[in-house]
């Protein structure tokens, strides 16, 4: 899986790291998770903007850095991953959010998974992750449209 990380000091400084996939996906699902798989992100100068205000905005505690990228870029505090809008499907739920359903939200800049705690909040197909920041609210959409 490859993971592109920014340096937190220098944001025109940024490099795309290789990680296991094998030793990142190890963990189950804990109630009220999903694990879903970003398909399609947008770029624009917003993300710019992300990681200009990324300690300010808390977009560096978005998706943090995972433990397991070669060094340097490892290092939380030195380099972070730039969250960006876009599609995800999920793959495995411990919620009403069946596998396959797709996701609108607020996704790393990676081809890796992600596991978010929801919740669900009004209206109804919209979810919120747990715990709650800005941007954290997802909407899933079935082949019926919006859910």
């Amino acid at each position: 899986m490859e993971v592109h990380v920014v340096s937190k000091s220098k944001n025109q400084v940024n490099a795309v790291a290789t990680l296991d996939r094998l030793e990142y996906e190890q963990h189950g699902l804990a109630a009220s998770s999903v694990r879903v798989q970003p398909l399609l992100i947008t770029l624009c100068s917003n993300n710019l903007s992300y990681a200009r205000g990324g300690d300010l905005l808390h977009g560096w505690d978005t998706y943090p850095v995972p433990a397991g990228l070669p060094k340097p870029y490892n290092d939380r505090k030195s380099w972070g991953i730039v969250p960006a809008w876009g599609y995800g499907v999920v793959t495995e739920s411990m919620t009403q959010i069946s596998p396959g359903t797709l996701l609108w939200g607020f996704w790393p800049t990676a081809s890796l998974p992600v596991v978010l705690k929801l919740h669900p909040s009004e209206p109804k197909g919209r979810d919120q992750r747990v715990p709650t920041a800005p941007y954290d609210n997802y909407n899933s959409y079935s082949e019926e449209g919006q859910n």
